[in-house]
């Protein structure tokens, strides 16, 4: 897979410091990475090897690549370990946001060289068949790791590697390099760079070493890194033992020449006798060496009953606290780290030299074999464990319910890991230990305890020296450091000087405080820490903290879960269907389970969770469930490609060609979806992440994933076109392996990035989010998503739901689309909402593609600001006028109204007030009478304006339209009507007439057609009455270019767009939603793209002039300056008597010109009596709404600011 890069990013070649030394980060970044890249493809040569090689040649070809992957898994490891313990933190202090979905991701890769690890094994105990359908699934799950892998390492380079030369100097690099090397178990730092070294530099090498060497400021630490970076460093990996897991058979042969591995490997127990030879006599001691191990298990015991009773604390309390959560994270992470190295050393050198002294013993055997499943049963559980507390954090952060249960899982994992481990340590003391004293001399126990310690990074046995020295007593610490001493090699004198202080350091005043907690990660990391933290530079691309948030941007939504859930809870039957309640099961059944256990929250924690308490249900929360359907899509397709696959291996005759067309079928929806979910994250999910402020650059990784996984996606449609077009059964079937391992590889890649978006991205809309503000980006997604493409996905996302999630689903939709008409049409289209989704068949796969790519469809240039219903016979602008204009309106020529002296007294209200002021004061005319008169004269200029409009008409009704045909186009021959050209007419559900449209029907009659009731209609071809359809069920003929099913509209005229929008429930002119429409849910209307964000939001309701509804007019209405609509011939008679909204009452055009003759009417001489002539007014101006004093006027107030006469006197 190519590099791929942020948009923008410089080159990493010039950044940093001007200097011609290389960046020291390279050695991690660029030396390393392209040596996991060297031993991928060597790796891929040998797995195509073993696809086709014969039964005897793939055992060997499997134990080759057992112990290959065991060696890339570990080197996977210390890569994983230094960036999420080192790099991503210090990265963090100066670029916020950017690193906790690479944590995601390294959680997700170990699970899936350990499900590679278990394939390996369960191979190589099977034959025949068996062996050769688990060689399949080992080939898919390889592509599943080399693909992960390289999309990983091209995202660091693409997005951190730039970011850290850019934001860290030379002597901060170098120690990052430093503390890469203390994360490397002691016994493997040697072989590790000397496989390294050959594809540095010799001048590299030596300039990393000053570099390196520089930045470190403790003297024995600094005499060890200078032994292993020293050049000779690769001629004493015989002297201390050759490191465990690390022999030459797990190296690939491409590497194999690179280390000095020596020709025979010895027994163990021939390796003990000669390194204990060296040691020097002592005299005897009460207690023997090996009891070292023992402590240890002592330690990890307590630590792990610690753990269960801290998680018991936190269902019994009845709240979440994110702190303590927090400390059990770092527990958990510290706790696994002690454990797999511990299980490491167990398997490289007390059970195989137990299994050595216990030859001819068959219990043994089998207690040691029983043991080495023991070992990979705990290794699940701590996995397990990790998932489970990073979900209950997420779900804690979102306030979710899934939370109390998930607290209640955690309880009975930690329970389960306590038990288990406890229960195998206590078998090793009782059945392997004491076999290992009996045949060991107190020698030979020393080497094989320094071994074990030398089996952990330095960096871990910093913190792990002091927690178990903590808890021996003086003399069983002496004797611990005494044994250190004698065992080790003269070499390593600096490497046990360290050991021995940070061990002191358990017995520390501060240390003491610790023990009652048995918590190892009270210690921390002062020798091979950083000298200079990055923290305490200034950050220099985010601000200083994360919490800069300010109220209205923060979710004030219940935080809580039921407690009664959390109390009895034990296992949630609503999970994902492929998980099993097995973690080490679970690990094979359900791939994409891999967590994070790296970064905290990078928001500020949202505070304790109550239990007791209701949880509220976000609106966004619907958009991230999303991915429970793509990740059920993504394993169905995956197994219907290996189904396929397997047809073909044992078939030799062709495939039905329905079932390669099904398949496809299935893949183009499924990509058509996911592109349509990713263009609205891109476009509209991480804008809005983006545009806080403290979460900004938290989308940029999300972004680079989609750019590699819309590549994955056009790989597997170019395979899918081969087969296809291939005629060839054995390319066939080739094609079709490779279209297995894509498609599991497409999967991997998918869930990790879902499953990184749900722990990170999600629980930030809770955090930052108002509810208000999450449903409006609910709207705007499903605002630029059209009907066809709602139509197939709600059913597809719904059916894996559970019936309270699918409700809460749509009540959400409901709520963000309140103010539209898309409830309708949910019952209209979703009755009933199928409980499960059904595939697509072969025909309809790429209908539905090309509907959901429609969706997310780049837009047009606009063509009007907003999108007429089609009803309409005239497809004209907003502003176009239906009634004749009166003079002044002549000069409106660009869409603003501007009235002329003809108008001004009919436009004033206030002369009509005077007058109805006075007739009320005649005290001559009766109460009955004056009433009356008051009411004509109040009415009278909507009179006269009806009367001039509506005039004497002799004009009789129009008659139904006989069944007959009518045109469009006469002279063309277009049949159809004024409004519509169709080849059919509809039966009106409300007469049972027949017109040719809804128009013809409500000129004609004295009532209106309502267009969805329509069910019948009559082809005008052949005369036959028939039900709603595209094509004529008798002629066979098509009515119409564009059928809606919905709206029953038929409409034939060329190059015309139509859709049909969901949430005005109508057919609007256009190319679709997405395309270059959406529909605002405030607005309750359809506009262009390119004037949604400039829009003002206004609801669509009624014209205030007639009342008439405008959302589902047929008539023209034009938007006035304030933002308020009404119909365009409503204006134009309402602007013959008022110049000022009825809404808001401010201008509703441009009234220079008119301001004007009212100026030059007030400024005439002697029109007020002297004592009128100085006094003033207080007023507020309607259009600037600001308070002022003006001249007094009988009539006309000038505003002071704006120089309005729309004002009105305080």
């Amino acid at each position: 897979m190519a590099k791929v890069c942020l948009p923008g990013a410089p080159d990493v070649r010039s950044l940093g410091p001007a200097t011609q030394s290389p960046p020291p980060i390279n050695f991690f970044y660029e030396h390393f990475h392209n040596s996991i890249r060297t031993e991928l493809d060597s790796l891929s040569r040998t797995v195509a090897k073993l696809t086709s090689a014969p039964e005897a040649v793939a055992a060997d070809l499997l134990h080759v690549l057992q112990n290959r992957y065991r060696f890339l898994e570990q080197v996977h490891t210390y890569h994983t370990s230094v960036e999420d313990e080192v790099v991503y933190p210090a990265l963090e202090c100066k670029v916020r946001n950017v690193t906790s979905a690479y944590t995601v991701e390294h959680e997700h890769e170990g699970g899936l060289f350990e499900q590679l690890t278990q394939l390996l094994a369960l191979a190589l105990e099977q034959k025949g068949k068996q062996r050769a359908a688990t060689i399949r699934q080992l080939d898919c799950k390889v592509e599943e790791i080399h693909t992960t892998l390289r999309k990983h390492l091209a995202k660091e380079e693409g997005q951190l590697l730039p970011l850290l030369l850019e934001h860290f100097t030379h002597a901060e690099q170098a120690e990052l390099v430093a503390q890469f090397l203390c994360c490397i178990p002691l016994a493997a730092v040697d072989a590790f760079l000397s496989w390294l070294r050959p594809i540095v530099p010799d001048q590299e090498q030596e300039q990393l070493r000053t570099q390196v060497c520089s930045v470190i400021p403790d003297k024995l630490l600094l005499q060890l890194i200078k032994t292993w970076l020293s050049p000779s460093a690769g001629s004493v990996i015989e002297a201390g033992g050759w490191p465990c897991n690390w022999r030459s058979s797990h190296v690939s042969k491409d590497l194999r020449p690179r280390m000095e591995a020596p020709p025979r490997q010895p027994t163990l127990s021939q390796m003990l006798t000669q390194q204990c030879s060296q040691q020097p006599p002592q005299q005897a001691q009460q207690r023997p060496p090996l009891q070292g191990i023992r402590y240890l298990h002592e330690a990890i015991r307590s630590a792990l009953a610690s753990f269960v009773k801290e998680a018991k604390a936190l269902r019994a309390n009845g709240s979440i606290d994110p702190l303590a959560l927090n400390a059990l994270v770092e527990r958990q992470r510290l706790l696994r780290s002690v454990c797999h190295f511990h299980i490491a050393s167990e398997e490289d050198l007390l059970l195989p030299a137990a299994r050595e002294f216990s030859s001819g013993d068959e219990h043994g055997q089998q207690c040691y074999r029983h043991c080495h499943n023991e070992h990979n049963n705990e290794t699940a559980l701590l996995e397990n464990l990790g998932r489970l507390l990073n979900d209950v954090k997420a779900c804690s952060r979102r306030g979710a319910r899934e939370a109390a249960e998930l607290v209640g899982e955690l309880v009975d994992s930690a329970t389960a890991a306590h038990t288990a481990i406890s229960d195998h340590m206590s078998r090793e003391e009782v059945e392997v230990l004491p076999v290992l004293m009996k045949h060991l001399g107190a020698a030979e126990q020393r080497t094989m305890m320094w071994r074990s310690l030398r089996a952990m990074p330095l960096r871990l046995l910093e913190r792990v020296m002091p927690w178990v020295a903590g808890k021996l007593s003086e003399a069983e610490e002496a004797e611990l450091l005494d044994n250190m001493r004698l065992a080790a090699p003269s070499m390593d004198a600096a490497l046990v000087e360290l050991l021995c202080m940070w061990a002191r350091r358990g017995r520390t005043p501060d240390a003491a405080s610790y023990k009652g907690q048995d918590d190892p990660t009270q210690f921390s990391n002062e020798t091979c820490g950083r000298a200079h933290p990055a923290c305490s530079h200034a950050p220099r691309s985010a601000p200083s903290s994360h919490s800069e948030t300010s109220s209205h941007e923060t979710l004030a939504a219940p935080l809580h879960a039921d407690a009664a859930l959390l109390a009895g809870c034990k296992r949630r039957p609503s999970r994902d269907p492929s998980e099993s309640p097995d973690p080490k099961q679970a690990r094979l059944a359900d791939p994409g389970t891999g967590q994070s256990l790296g970064q905290d929250p990078l928001s500020p924690s949202p505070g304790p969770r109550f239990l007791g308490q209701p949880v509220q249900v976000n609106p966004i929360d619907h958009i991230f469930q999303f991915h429970k359907a793509l990740r059920r899509d993504l394993r169905v397709l995956e197994k219907e490609a290996g189904s396929y696959g397997a047809l073909l291996a044992d078939s030799k005759s062709w495939p039905a060609p329905d079932l390669l067309k099904q398949l496809e079928g299935r893949f183009h929806f499924l990509w058509g979806i996911y592109r349509a979910h990713s263009e609205a994250e891109d476009a509209i999910v991480f804008p809005a992440l983006e545009s806080k402020e403290a979460l900004h650059n938290v989308s940029h990784a999300y972004t680079l994933d989609h750019l590699q996984e819309e590549q994955l996606f056009r790989d597997v449609h170019k395979v899918l076109a081969r087969m296809r077009s291939t005629r060839s059964l054995a390319e066939l079937r080739d094609f079709a392996g490779q279209l297995q391992r894509m498609c599991a590889a497409m999967r991997a890649a998918l869930e990790v990035h879902v499953r990184a978006e749900e722990q990170e991205l999600w629980p930030l809309f809770a955090e930052h989010f108002t509810k208000q503000e999450q449903e409006d980006l609910v709207g705007v997604i499903i605002g630029r998503t059209g009907a066809e493409a709602l139509q197939s996905m709600l059913p597809w996302v719904t059916g894996s739901f559970t019936m309270d999630e699918r409700m809460a689903m749509i009540d959400s939709l409901r709520s963000a689309t309140k103010n539209t008409s898309f409830e309708r049409w949910l019952e209209t289209t979703m009755q009933p909402l199928h409980p499960a989704p059904t595939p697509p068949s072969p025909s309809q796969g790429k209908e539905e593609i090309e509907a959901a790519v429609n969706s997310v469809a780049a837009a047009d240039p606009p063509e009007s600001s907003a999108a007429a219903p089609l009803e309409s016979s005239a497809a004209a602008p907003l502003e176009s006028s239906a009634a004749a204009p009166s003079a002044s309106a002549l000069n409106d020529v660009d869409g603003v109204f501007r009235p002329g002296w003809e108008d001004i007294f009919r436009m004033n209200q206030k002369q009509l007030e005077v007058a109805a002021r006075r007739m009320w004061a005649d005290d001559s005319l009766e109460p009955e009478r004056k009433a009356y008169l008051l009411h004509g004269l109040m009415a009278s200029s909507y009179i006269v304006a009806q009367q001039r409009v509506q005039g004497p008409s002799t004009t009789p009704l129009p008659q139904p339209c006989p069944v007959g045909l009518t045109y469009h186009d006469a002279a063309r021959g277009i049949l159809g009507c004024t409004h519509y050209a169709r080849r059919a007419k509809l039966v009106a559900p409300c007469c049972k007439r027949i017109y040719t449209c809804r128009h013809c029907h409500d000129e004609a009659e004295d009532h209106r057609m309502e267009q969805l009731d329509v069910e019948e209609m009559v082809c005008m071809d052949c005369g036959t009455q028939q039900a709603c359809a595209a094509d004529c069920q008798h002629c066979q003929r098509r009515l119409a270019r564009y059928y809606c099913h919905i709206c029953h509209l038929h409409d034939d005229e060329e190059g015309r767009s139509i859709y049909h929008c969901p949430f005005c429930n109508l057919c609007r002119l256009g190319r679709g939603l997405g395309i270059d429409m959406c529909h605002c849910m405030h607005c309750n209307a359809c506009m262009h793209l390119s004037e949604f964000g400039k829009h003002k939001c206004r609801d669509l309701s009624a014209c205030p002039v007639c009342t008439e509804y405008l959302f589902d007019s047929n008539l023209p209405f034009r938007e006035l300056p304030c933002g308020h609509f009404m119909h365009s011939h409503c204006f134009a008679q309402y602007s013959h008597y008022n110049y000022t909204c009825p809404i808001c009452v401010k201008s509703i055009g441009d009234m220079t010109a008119y301001f004007s003759m009212i100026e030059s009417l007030v400024s005439r001489p002697n029109d007020l009596p002297p004592e009128y002539a100085k006094r003033t007014q207080a007023i507020l101006c309607n259009d600037c709404e600001r308070k002022g004093e003006t001249t007094f006027h009988f009539v006309y107030h000038k505003c002071p600011h704006c120089n309005s006469y729309n004002t009105r006197v305080l």
